[in-house]
């Protein structure tokens, strides 16, 4: 080709600080990759490499090299997931009445894809385990929805193929949802999920009655008043929305994820009423943390260039 070859190693300068305790520690591959991405597309950037390993590395604006992390590459991961599964079935042969190992070796086959198969072992756990079970009710109902949700990447996103496998899914978990929530009244994180499964198909009423059951468990209480919020900022009723919203609130001294969602919607809330200035005051208070959070950048720095 007429190049001359340049190796990639240890003192060889390439215009990027390597910002490590010892930047010998780090692959020459990585470093490649990383000055590359960056010669490309600038920075801040991530580069994934799907080697025999796959690497994560993370280059800043100033064209710095921040680190990452390495992880078995896929084809690895996926000679490692047939080892397991082979030992498992193995295992299963020579006790058959291990209903628990049968899901286990079910959902792995869910990872690989191989949804056939992993009915195969769901069908035999049914057929012979009479004893009712809620993490097989669980199990089955997530494998249903992971072969629909692979059958529905397989269309592009505005085919009318897509879009009838999307409403198909949706109706069927539903339904799923519900016949969990009835079979298994006690375990209100049934009654929770069928609640927000209501919500996003548009039953507001029918979402408010099973999440006002599913707020009685302690671990899911600020969740279910969070969708609670939701259910009637749908309905018009802004103020028991931020009522809703203000109880879940109560206590969340730590601005994690769910106290940014929090703030999210009672800033939606501020907005429908025409808070405007409040609802900024909310998607500040999250850009300050987390300016990645949805469209909080969008709409805080939109309220600066309208004089916000």
């Amino acid at each position: 080709l007429g190049y001359e070859a340049l190796v990639v190693e240890p003192g060889v300068k390439t215009g990027m600080p390597i910002l490590y305790d010892n930047p010998r520690e780090v692959g020459s591959d990585r470093i490649a990759d990383a000055v590359a991405a960056w010669d490309l597309f600038g920075g801040p950037t991530i580069v994934v490499d799907f080697g025999t390993a796959t690497t994560v590395c993370a280059v800043t604006k100033q064209r710095e090299f921040l680190g990452g992390n390495i992880i078995p590459g896929v084809r690895l991961a996926m000679e490692a997931l047939e080892e397991k599964i082979y030992l498992m079935e193995e295992d299963l042969q020579d006790n058959p009445e291990d209903y628990k190992l049968a899901v286990e070796i079910a959902k792995l086959y869910v990872d690989r894809k191989d949804f056939e198969r992993a009915f195969e072992y769901f069908d035999y756990v049914m057929e012979n385990h009479t004893a009712v079970d809620s993490t097989i009710d669980r199990a089955i109902g997530d494998a249903h929805e992971a072969r629909y949700n692979y059958d529905i990447e397989q269309y592009e996103a505005s085919s009318p193929e897509r879009s009838g496998l999307e409403a198909e899914r949706d109706a069927y978990m539903l339904e799923n949802a519900r016949e969990r929530a009835d079979r298994y009244p006690t375990m209100l994180e049934f009654r929770y999920e069928y609640g927000e499964r209501l919500l996003k198909t548009g039953q507001v009423n029918e979402a408010i009655q099973a999440l006002q059951r599913a707020q009685n468990s302690p671990g899911l209480r600020q969740q279910s008043l969070a969708l609670l919020g939701q259910c009637f900022m749908e309905n018009g009723m802004y103020d028991m929305a931020m009522n809703q919203v203000e109880k879940a609130l109560e206590g969340k001294a730590v601005m994690d994820d769910q106290k940014k969602e929090l703030m999210y919607i009672l800033a939606n809330i501020y907005e429908k009423q025409g808070r405007s200035a409040e609802a900024a005051e909310q998607y500040k208070a999250i850009y300050e943390v987390d300016i990645n959070f949805r469209d909080v950048s969008q709409k805080v720095l939109s309220g600066y260039s309208t004089g916000g």
